[in-house]
């Protein structure tokens, strides 16, 4: 049994190197959704779209009373014809009737909306505002690429020149 003992470890395989097992890495907790009129501590981290929670404090800007700005394109038939109204136009409030709000715009113009079409939340506003922005920029670009392709398009190509084969 010696013997066979010292024939395999005089074997000349090497050993295999030892790997030290993987070192466990920081993985941040998910982010949390933030209760209403919180915002989060510094290093929270916050889902997008969700306010803050638990003891989470935030300090929401808003606009001045009866001040509300549209979450939604609005439109107004008027005797001159329709009325547009982008999201993110100021609109004062003329009176809550329920959930449809009365409101007039900065061009005197009154118009019902649904109350859940408004905010007083600046920040929430900006956003609206800006993403608004990106949509029109976004249709403007391709309204100039399809003017510019269709000009493309309908230049006539040059004439036919028979003298040269």
């Amino acid at each position: 049994m010696i013997a066979a003992g010292a024939a395999v470890s005089s074997c000349s395989k090497e050993p295999e190197p030892v790997v030290p097992p993987p070192t466990p890495h920081h993985t941040p907790a998910p982010a949390k959704p933030l209760a209403p009129g919180s915002t989060p501590l510094p290093g929270t981290a916050v889902a997008p779209g969700h306010p803050p929670v638990g003891n989470a404090v935030v300090k929401t800007r808003l606009a001045p009373e009866g001040v509300f700005y549209l979450l939604e394109r609005a439109s107004v038939m008027t005797d001159a014809g329709v009325l547009g109204y982008a999201p993110g136009t100021v609109v004062h409030m003329v009176k809550l009737e329920g959930t449809t709000a009365r409101v007039a715009a900065e061009d005197k113009q009154e118009f019902q909306v649904a109350s859940s079409s408004l905010t007083n939340d600046l920040d929430v506003a900006a956003r609206v505002l800006k993403k608004d922005q990106k949509s029109q920029d976004a249709v403007r670009d391709m309204m100039t690429r399809n003017a510019a392709e269709a000009a493309k398009a309908a230049t006539p190509p040059p004439p036919f020149d028979r003298r040269h084969p």
